[in-house]
């Protein structure tokens, strides 16, 4: 019998752990959307605000390198933007390196330098004059 109450814990254990990833993933989408409608004023596009806030969020390690992204609906739908808005910013970020990108496995926050290369983008957006974004 102990072998089967262990297996019981076990799986309440991986229960538990993946309620709390699925609230981290709530806390990040909403806090995404805090950062986006800050950004309602500026004179960005859509895509551009969204990434924007997304590296914001980088930049403050609410994701890190290696975590998974939520699905790009998910990211949609609690933004309030289109799916191809969301695609379009992931695509940016994506060829920028800052996240990778597998097909049918989901969006990853880049390992490489991101700290180097979130730096960069956030000093990019903020003192290049907007012809030359």
């Amino acid at each position: 019998m102990q072998p089967a109450r262990n297996a019981t814990l076990s799986e309440q254990k991986l229960a538990n752990e993946a309620r709390a990833s699925a609230g981290v993933a709530r806390d990040a989408l909403v806090l995404l959307k805090q950062a986006l409608d800050e950004s309602a004023d500026s004179a960005g596009t859509r895509h551009v605000r969204l990434r924007a806030a997304m590296l914001d969020l980088m930049a403050r390690r609410i994701w890190g390198p290696g975590d998974k992204l939520p699905p790009e609906r998910e990211i949609a739908d609690a933004v309030g933007l289109s799916l191809g808005t969301v695609q379009r910013t992931l695509s940016s970020l994506a060829s920028d390196n800052v996240v990778v990108r597998r097909h049918g496995h989901g969006t990853f926050i880049s390992a490489s330098s991101q700290s180097d290369q979130l730096l960069h983008f956030r000093l990019h957006q903020i003192f290049l004059p907007k012809r030359l974004r």
